[in-house]
């Protein structure tokens, strides 16, 4: 154990007290000192332990008095405000003094603004009731306190006491307003209340060890309330006894009423904390005498096991001179590999392919490798003067600025490192002028949320960029060189299509010629043929144009048009041929069709190849009449349809697959390019073009337009 007495011989107790005598006197002399101290110690706290107690239970009553005092203040002026305000109202219960529902009403009002608010009362300046019925609600000493009050010089009055009936009444006080409803006349207004609230005042102002009470003036001191309930509900004597007189600490009498408040300290407070004090004090005490004969034991203790802590100390002295040869040898092997992967990381640095730049919050370069300097054309001698603005295009520059500026304002910046621009491209002005494009990633470091360095890894895509545009163009040349292709095969498609606009125009013009030479002054037919020689021509005209911005652009300009009106023009072109055919055209058209987004010329094509194709069907038949119905609907509001339809023979079952294929036609004069072109046109409007025939006999033909 630690407090062993050391093995010594029966022959040294001798020499040991006589060196430790001085010792032992010495906490003797201390052992006096501390017991003085205690005691004085002790007496003080006593002290102040009294005069903070009085101090309190002083300010509590002062707390107390001064709430009770605006309670009562503010609770006769509110009246006051109240009789005014309901001045009407009192002169009809005076009128009517029996009216018990005028009687309730008014007293809800009251209750109203005076939650603890028992009864009321109206008299004359005299004390003469105005309002009958009040005795037997609260009883005499109600009556009393009117009639003191009327006879008193104006003052304000309260007054506290029980019911006429202890079983029927509570404890409650009373509050008398005097006041003039005319300029003849004056009146008492009285109200009472119960105390529930004085009680809460009490309670609200008591503190710890101490109790309140509101006591009458006059002796004995007669308990009136306190903060558990008024007199009452008291379990208790209501006379203050002789014990509790002499533990009063303060006392103070409430303005304009008959109480005063009494504060006293609980029998225990002051006996429980002497008794702890002094408890404290000899604890203290005992604790020092202890620590005293422990250090006692533990010098001589000390004494014995000093040298062997000594030698204990060299001993642990020369283990750390070893370690810490040790440690200095595995912090040199350490700082080596250090070196090593230093170096490592240089030489990957500067031979990597990337190019790896880094950049002050100024824009001033502050490193980069070997393959950013060959690559841009710059010796190290020269990087030391450059900044971004010089090696970077300004277009980059300026988006990785924006981007920066939208990081900064921002919320707060807790990373230290953020990337900036991740996987983008960024465009390089080399030494010599020209443009490196290369791709990568830029981040920016930051100490404390302030932006210290910029670093940016890229790879240089120069080459990879320019065959995507040879690659680019090279599509584009081979897309001319197959609508030049395609030129060979539309020629037999336009010889057919303009044959029919040029025959009709030369069959107009011979006409007209005969016509004139026939009979020169009859002019109405021949302006007639002349105005449809010029719609025929300009039709063509059109046509032409059509597919010379087709071949020359490989695009058609589509604009927003009405579908139905289009189709209506289109077949008002071919309105000879029917007639010729014997062939009837039925125009089924949606009403309120949505604008489509189309090429007017392309689909007014699309529908003549269609109508033609329908007339050569029915007239190959044999039929001498015929019938082409063409419907226009909007599927599901996304795309507008148009149907053709005929009451020719349908399509050959071994062609109905492959029918919109080019040079695929049953006709022997046929080239078979129509219904492929006019594929391709819907196809280049994002539309479909479908065939098939119906059970009746006859084919109809199926487009589909997205709507705008």
């Amino acid at each position: 154990m630690i407090f062993d007495m050391p093995d010594t011989p029966q022959k040294e107790s001798p020499a040991l007290f006589t060196g430790l005598k001085p010792s032992l006197l010495f906490a003797i002399v201390i052992t006096v000192m501390v017991i003085s101290m205690l005691v004085w110690h002790a007496r003080m706290r006593v002290g102040d332990f009294t005069n903070q107690h009085r101090l309190l239970g002083e300010q509590s009553v002062m707390a107390a008095a001064s709430a009770i005092s605006m309670f009562i203040s503010d609770t006769h002026r509110t009246i006051n405000l109240f009789a005014e305000e309901q001045s009407s109202a009192l002169e009809q219960l005076v009128m009517h003094p029996y009216d018990n529902e005028a009687h309730e009403a008014f007293s809800n009002r009251i209750r109203s603004h005076f939650p603890e608010y028992l009864n009321f009362s109206y008299t004359d300046a005299d004390g003469n009731k105005l309002i009958g019925g009040f005795e037997s609600k609260i009883g005499s000493r109600c009556v009393t306190t009117i009639n003191n009050f009327v006879s008193s010089d104006g003052h304000n009055e309260l007054e506290l006491h029980e019911g006429l009936k202890v079983s029927d009444m509570p404890y409650h006080f009373d509050i008398m307003s005097l006041r003039a409803p005319d300029a003849q006349d004056d009146s008492v207004f009285f109200l009472s209340f119960r105390t529930s609230e004085l009680s809460r005042i009490l309670s609200g102002s008591e503190v710890a060890g101490h109790r309140l009470f509101l006591v009458r003036q006059e002796e004995p001191p007669l308990i009136e309330i306190t903060s558990g309930g008024d007199r009452k509900q008291l379990v208790r004597s209501p006379v203050l006894e002789s014990d509790e007189l002499e533990r009063v600490n303060s006392s103070m009498p409430v303005p304009d009423t008959r109480w005063k408040l009494v504060e006293l300290s609980e029998a225990s407070l002051i006996s429980g904390a002497y008794t702890s004090i002094w408890a404290q004090t000899a604890g203290i005490f005992a604790g020092f005498i202890s620590m005293v004969i422990i250090m006692f034991l533990m010098i001589v203790r000390v004494e014995r096991r000093r040298s062997v802590a000594e030698d204990a100390l060299h001993r642990e002295h020369d283990i750390l001179e070893h370690r810490v040869e040790e440690r200095t040898e595995e912090l040199t092997v350490t700082n080596s590999a250090l070196i090593d992967s230093e170096q490592r990381y240089l030489e990957l640095f500067e031979n990597t392919s990337d190019l790896i730049q880094s950049a002050g919050p100024n824009g001033e370069l502050l490193f980069v490798n070997r393959s950013w300097r060959e690559t841009l054309g710059y010796s190290k001698q020269e990087v030391a003067g450059l900044g971004i603005a010089d090696v970077v295009h300004p277009d980059s520059l300026k988006h990785c600025q924006e981007m920066f500026q939208e990081m900064l304002s921002g919320k707060a910046i807790d990373d230290t490192e953020i990337t900036l621009v991740d996987d983008a491209e960024i465009t390089f002005i080399t030494k010599d002028g020209r443009e490196i494009v290369a791709e990568g990633s830029t981040s920016c470091k930051f100490n404390n949320g302030n932006p210290v360095a910029t670093r940016g890894i890229y790879r240089d895509i120069t080459e990879r960029k320019n065959a995507e545009k040879q690659a680019r163009t090279h599509r584009k040349e081979l897309a001319q060189m197959t609508r030049l292709s395609t030129m060979g095969e539309m020629a037999s498609a336009l010889a057919h299509e303009l044959n029919q606009p040029l025959t009709s125009i030369a069959n107009y013009a011979s006409g007209s010629l005969a016509r004139l030479k026939k009979s020169p002054d009859d002019l109405t037919p021949v302006i007639a043929a002349l105005e449809n020689i010029a719609s025929d021509a300009g039709r063509t005209g059109d046509f032409i144009r059509h597919w010379a911005d087709f071949l020359s652009r490989g695009e058609m300009e589509r604009l927003p048009e009405d579908l139905n009106r289009t189709i209506s023009n289109a077949v008002s072109l071919v309105n000879t041929e029917l007639q010729q055919a014997g062939v009837t055209v039925i125009l089924d058209l949606a009403d309120s069709m949505p604008q489509v987004l189309i090429n007017t010329i392309a689909i007014q094509q699309v529908i003549l190849n269609l109508v033609r194709n329908s007339v050569e069907a029915i007239s190959g038949s044999g039929s001498e009449s015929g019938q082409i119905t063409i419907t226009t609907s909007c599927k599901d509001r996304q795309s507008a349809c148009i149907t053709v339809e005929d009451t020719g023979p349908g399509i050959p079952g071994d062609l109905i697959e492959k029918i919109f294929d080019p040079f695929c036609t049953s006709k022997e004069s046929g080239m078979g390019l129509g219904l492929a072109i006019s594929r391709s046109i819907i196809q280049a409007h994002n539309g479909k073009l479908q065939a098939e025939n119906l059970p009746q006999g006859g084919a109809m033909i199926y487009v589909t337009i997205p709507l705008i």
